[in-house]
């Protein structure tokens, strides 16, 4: 769940992405191309992790585990950003063994975005 935050962000937006694009080295042209344009940087982060999904876990839990263990440390623009533009462009839905699997990635927290939300309700009811 977001919150107003009451302390200096531990990130600024460009450390997020000189993180980013160091551990998901896969990622960094499409990212750095869109430089500015943050939604459409973090778009592309969504669009990698829903291509490496198709392809098996790893990739998956390491875009998931950055997300996760940076998304609290940045200030609230960059967290909106983060959950409008990557965290609701998740393709999570389907049955396969991997999508299942990044969902139990997934911490509890971040499975209350509204689309998550209903993506995940809607497979349980399967």
């Amino acid at each position: 769940m977001r919150t107003v935050k009451l302390t200096p962000p531990e990130l600024t937006r460009a450390q997020f992405l000189a993180g980013l694009v160091e551990r998901l080295p896969a990622v960094a042209e499409h990212v750095l191309e869109d430089e500015g344009l943050f939604h459409l940087q973090i778009g592309s982060l969504a669009c990698y992790a829903n291509n490496s999904l198709s392809k098996g876990r790893l990739e998956v839990a390491r875009i998931i585990n950055y997300f996760q263990q940076t998304v609290e440390k940045v200030d609230s623009s960059t967290e909106n950003a983060l959950y409008v533009a990557f965290l609701e462009s998740l393709a999570f839905e389907g049955d396969s063994e991997n999508a299942n699997h990044a969902r139990l990635l997934l911490a509890p927290q971040y499975k209350e975005s509204e689309v998550l939300k209903s993506d995940v309700v809607g497979l349980q009811s399967k």
